[in-house]
């Protein structure tokens, strides 16, 4: 590991690693929002289910 003091460039290895962890980033993002998604979905059929009662 590198000390405070100590800079290295940055590589185009480091610039593609950094492209595929922002990728992976966005995937997961979009998992959740489907996730919320679906569990906003299924609020509304609960409260239309108890509203109709």
């Amino acid at each position: 590991m590198l000390a405070h003091t100590e800079e290295r460039k940055i590589t185009s290895g480091d610039i593609d690693q950094m492209i595929a962890e922002i990728d992976k980033g966005w995937e997961e993002l979009f998992d959740i929002h489907l996730s919320c998604q679906h569990i906003h979905i299924d609020l509304a059929l609960i409260l239309k289910s108890l509203d109709d009662e």
